[in-house]
């Protein structure tokens, strides 16, 4: 069976002390990604979703997956990278249980884990 780049990216990853410390910060948190087409009212969601205790909402935060998306497809590893470097270190900060993020381009390729 072939192994895939996001595996090897995967498990390098695990094997580090910092990613076993990312992971418990997460285990308490619940996150939802929109999926939608764009220009659907994900900013304006995202206004609401603030307004709810205890949910961190955001619309295309920084990091953003606009800045590796056409990257990551030529090198999928860049995908793993973003999410375990950026991404989920940013999400793990976030004061709420739950993280919400807004964005269309969530489902345009940027979420291949």
């Amino acid at each position: 069976m072939k192994v895939s780049v996001y595996s090897k990216s995967i498990t390098s990853f695990k094997r580090k002390k910092f990613f076993k410390r990312l992971k418990e910060q997460l285990s308490t948190k619940r996150l939802i990604f929109t999926v939608t087409t764009g220009r659907s009212g994900t900013a304006y969601l995202s206004k609401i979703l603030s307004l709810i205790p205890n949910i961190s909402a955001f619309h295309e935060p920084e990091p953003n997956f606009v800045d590796v998306m056409r990257l990551a497809l030529e090198k999928p590893e860049l995908a793993v990278k973003f999410w375990v470097l950026e991404k989920l270190p940013f999400i793990a900060k976030t004061p709420h249980n739950i993280y919400c993020e807004t964005s269309h381009l969530f489902c345009k390729g940027s979420f291949i884990l």
